[in-house]
């Protein structure tokens, strides 16, 4: 999951946890002793306070246009006594077009600039950069070619895998190439393909984005996230 709704001791929402949430604080250390810091944090110190919300018996629509209108990628569903009663993400905008054929091309809805990485890039400085960016992946480029994939899930699994470790230990993980942890073998797209094609594709391969390539050459890349741009009639009639 890339976020948890938080909730106190009677089950009341209080805010949500996002992937970017957790290493925000990370990103700036300097040191095994600011490792520490950081992730001895309460899920209170690094929590979104004022979250964004639907009701049970609002449409779909009306979350995506409040994931749209707070720039969130997610929003909890709540009860009348605001107890969390499911979650509305990203993945499931993507999921309404999959196995469709909507007559958009990938190439009309994609980033075109793309932020990428390097293969030499240190894993702290993808970290960094991504949460500079608002992002929550690099493709990784090389001489014009695409090498590999890093995202900010990629980064917590791997402070998942080390959570019992000394900070030293973690911070040194921190400190070495990005290709350690990157998906070498990344799923893309081309630009001329529907985009429901690459709805499918994230769907089955689990997935929140896909370079497109033209020629081999990385031209953009399509996330979840732009499938919003299918429904902004809807969203603002």
């Amino acid at each position: 999951f890339r976020r948890l709704p938080v909730v106190n001791n009677d089950g009341i929402l209080v805010g949500i946890i996002t992937a970017t949430d957790l290493v925000r604080s990370l990103s700036t250390a300097n040191s095994a002793e600011e490792v520490s810091t950081a992730l001895n944090l309460t899920v209170a110190d690094v929590m979104t306070k004022d979250v964004a919300y639907v009701s049970m018996d609002q449409r779909f629509l009306d979350a995506v246009r409040v994931m749209v209108d707070r720039h969130v990628g997610g929003v909890p569903v709540i009860n009348g006594r605001r107890r969390v009663r499911g979650i509305v993400t990203e993945r499931d905008v993507v999921q309404v077009f999959t196995d469709k054929i909507c007559g958009v091309k990938v190439s009309d809805v994609m980033t075109r600039n793309v932020v990428t990485a390097s293969p030499s890039m240190k894993m702290i400085d993808a970290l960094r950069l991504m949460v500079e960016k608002g992002f929550r992946r690099l493709p990784i480029v090389e001489d014009g070619n695409l090498v590999g994939m890093v995202t900010i899930m990629d980064l917590i699994r791997l402070l998942g895998a080390n959570k019992s470790k000394p900070p030293q230990t973690i911070w040194k993980a921190l400190c070495k190439n990005i290709m350690e942890i990157a998906t070498p073998n990344v799923v893309t797209v081309r630009g001329d393909r529907d985009v429901g094609e690459a709805a499918e594709l994230m769907m089955e391969f689990r997935i929140g984005a896909l370079p497109v390539l033209n020629g081999g050459k990385l031209i953009g890349i399509i996330t979840e996230r732009d499938f919003f741009k299918l429904l902004e009639p809807m969203i603002h009639k």
